[in-house]
C-alpha cells in the first residue's frame, strides 16, 4: 500500500484511501454540509413551484432525452 496523501480539508490526518481527498471525519462533515445545502435548494424549489403538479410525466433526470421520449412528450 502506498503512502496516503494528507486530507485536503484539514491537512492534518491522512486521507481515508489512496484515491480519496478527505479523511473520514472531514468526508462525513462535507457530506452533512452537502446534504443540508441540497435540502435547502429543494425547499426553495418547492416554494417557487406551481401549486398544482404538472400532469405530464417527468423525463429522465440524467442526460438528454432519447428520440422516443422527444416524440412521446412532443419535444420535437
Amino acid at each position: 500500500m502506498s503512502d496516503l496523501k494528507t486530507c485536503s480539508r484539514c491537512r492534518e490526518r491522512p486521507a481515508s484511501t489512496e484515491h480519496a481527498a478527505y479523511c473520514k471525519s472531514c468526508r462525513a462533515e462535507y457530506q452533512r454540509e452537502w446534504r443540508r445545502r441540497r435540502l435547502q435548494k429543494s425547499e426553495v424549489a418547492c416554494e417557487t413551484a406551481a401549486p398544482v403538479a404538472s400532469t405530464a410525466p417527468r423525463l429522465r433526470l440524467r442526460g438528454t432525452p432519447t428520440r422516443a421520449e422527444m416524440v412521446r412528450y412532443r419535444l420535437i
